[in-house]
């Protein structure tokens, strides 16, 4: 029978023989989860291209001083879906095989009194703004032009299929052929109707905007954490891969297959998405990923990811200077020109392709010394900045524009290079407070049990820690997230001999 020495370092079997003490484990570096330096970079203005500094800051101020930052990642992504597939660019000099579409997953992290939501919807109103006054109008032309164009490829279709059937009569067998072959030359006009905004965002409605939208979409949630909960349902699987097939928005048709209902094809998969999440709810979808439930990066993806420290919003009551909001009203006009032309692939002017290279190369270097799972993150750097670029450099082009026709230089310039990595060092402070974040740094739970870990003497069980009335630790998934954090950071180690029970890191008895 096991018994346990009064001495709870000391744990002795049933051949009275010492076991492993708490001291004796092999114990690795504790990750310290006080959260010292896990600060977000606040935005600055010259972050921004010239033609959205005031509106970003000016909109912001007039909600009660929020944070800009929640406007400026949601301007970025909503511009993005804007372009979509319209524009490609190809970062390197010579292999012009890489190329890529700005597909841009976007998500603000905050409370409810972060003002998050009236930030994020700004943009969005513009969306819609350019979707009624340009688009619309634009899909209603291609309708009317589609209509007539098939209804004079019918005619065709009947005229050759009626000499068809005479020469075959007359045994002409030669000409019937021929113009069978003409026939099957002809082919029905198909314009697509371009609708960059979806809300509702089930598999089904997702597939049917795509279908008609090879450009792209854009899917947006006020609270975002319904897209994570809706895919993690038995029988959605595949609705995760449709997602991650739309974040590379390669142009490869895209084939779903499904069983008993028609198969799915798709000309191309191209998705951006916007939303927002408050921290509490954010919390167990960061821990599903750290314990490989849902760890295929989905939510890595999420490369706009903005969590702003608090910057205790004031009430203001500005009226705001209405010039900026019209100017931002033209980019964004200009920007769905784009859809009614042929798309174009950008390259770096030579400066910027000076700058790419040498940072690229430093950058690669870099990533072969990370750990794996940092690689997988940071891996997928260089394609975000080359969006970042793209969708700067097309702002600046479309504010700069006073002609009818938006014809944006191809030359992506070294100004909108230099602020895409401004973005990147930006959005790594921002990563690194989430990662902080995940690892317990704001969590009561896990700051509770570090607190207390002491009181338990070097070594205690489950039932001993449900029996602490300590503040945090009352509810038994508070206890297990807690448990959980602080075994993967090296505070504690689970045993199971003489009996399962959890061993305190020394320096922590």
């Amino acid at each position: 029978m096991e018994v346990q020495n009064m001495d709870k370092n000391v744990l002795f079997d049933s051949n009275n023989q010492k076991s492993k003490t708490s001291q004796e484990i092999e114990w690795g570096d504790v990750k310290e989860l006080n959260g010292n330096g896990v600060v977000a970079m606040p935005l600055q203005k010259d972050m921004l291209p010239f033609c959205f500094q005031e509106y970003v800051y000016g909109e912001a101020k007039k909600i009660n001083n929020a944070n800009p930052d929640y406007l400026a990642m949601s301007l970025v992504v909503t511009v993005a879906s804007l372009i979509g597939g319209t524009s490609s660019i190809r970062p390197k000099k010579f292999d012009k095989g890489w190329s890529i579409r700005p597909a841009v997953w976007g998500i603000g992290i905050g409370k409810p009194s972060d003002y998050k939501t009236p930030l994020m919807e700004k943009p969005i109103d513009l969306v819609s703004y350019v979707q009624k006054s340009r688009i619309d109008i634009f899909n209603f032309k291609n309708v009317e032009r589609q209509k007539i164009e098939n209804e004079i490829i019918t005619k065709r279709e009947k005229g050759l299929e009626e000499k068809a059937k005479i020469a075959f009569e007359k045994g002409d067998e030669e000409k019937g052929l021929e113009l069978i072959d003409e026939l099957s030359m002809l082919t029905k006009k198909s314009y697509a109707e371009r609708n960059i905004l979806l809300t509702d965002a089930t598999p089904e409605a997702v597939i049917l905007r795509l279908a008609t939208n090879p450009f792209g979409i854009l899917i947006y949630r006020d609270e975002i954490s319904g897209l994570f909960y809706g895919m993690n349902k038995q029988g959605r699987e595949q609705e995760r891969s449709l997602f991650l097939e739309g974040f590379n928005a390669s142009k490869t048709p895209y084939t779903q297959e499904r069983i008993g209902r028609d198969n799915v094809k798709l000309e191309s998969v191209h998705i951006s998405i916007l939303g927002g999440i408050q921290p509490k709810v954010l919390e167990p979808i960061l821990h599903a990923r750290d314990n490989g439930k849902a760890d295929d990066g989905f939510f890595e993806r999420f490369q706009l990811a903005v969590f702003p420290e608090s910057n205790n919003c004031i009430y203001t009551d500005i009226e705001g200077d209405n010039s900026d909001v019209e100017k931002v009203k033209s980019v964004f006009l200009k920007l769905a020109e784009l859809g009614e032309y042929e798309p174009k692939d950008y390259d770096f002017s030579d400066e910027a392709q000076k700058i790419w290279n040498d940072w690229a190369c430093e950058f690669t270097t870099n990533l072969n010394e990370l750990a794996c799972d940092v690689q997988s993150i940071r891996g997928k750097y260089p394609a975000l900045v080359a969006k970042l670029a793209l969708v700067f450099h097309l702002s600046e082009e479309a504010a700069r524009c006073k002609s009818e026709q938006f014809t944006p230089s191809q030359k992506v310039t070294e100004y909108s290079l230099q602020l895409a990595l401004k973005w990147l060092e930006y959005l790594i402070t921002h990563s690194n407070k989430i990662v902080a974040f995940a690892r317990g740094v704001n969590d009561v739970s896990v700051k509770s049990l570090i607190n207390n870990l002491h009181k338990f003497k070097g070594s205690f069980t489950k039932q001993e820690l449900s029996q602490k009335d300590w503040k945090g630790l009352l509810k038994s998934e508070d206890r297990n997230r807690a448990l959980q954090i602080l075994e993967k950071n090296g505070y504690i180690k689970q045993v199971s001999k003489p009996r399962k029970m959890y061993l305190v890191h020394p320096d922590y008895c």
